[in-house]
């Protein structure tokens, strides 16, 4: 699942994020550091990165962990790169 959610994050940061998302994304820790912070890392995430959603990047589903960590670190690794 991490690396799914790899490359969908590299995919959103590119294709889809907002600069404030950008920026959001940005002051994250990385993945495995984020997840191993919050109980609820998928809404977590959502909150911090999207408030206007109620769930995980309007999927309507919550993914595991993993995949949050993948997606955090795909988008970090898109935007280190630019």
């Amino acid at each position: 699942m991490y690396q799914v959610g790899y490359e969908l994050g590299k995919h959103w940061i590119k294709r889809d994020a907002t600069p404030e998302q950008l920026r959001r994304v940005g002051r994250l820790d990385q993945g495995i550091e984020w997840i191993s912070a919050h109980t609820d890392p998928a809404r977590e995430f959502t909150r911090v990165v999207d408030p206007k959603k109620s769930d995980f990047m309007g999927i309507e589903d919550i993914p595991s962990p993993s995949f949050v960590a993948g997606f955090i670190d795909g988008a970090k690794s898109f935007e280190a790169s630019n």
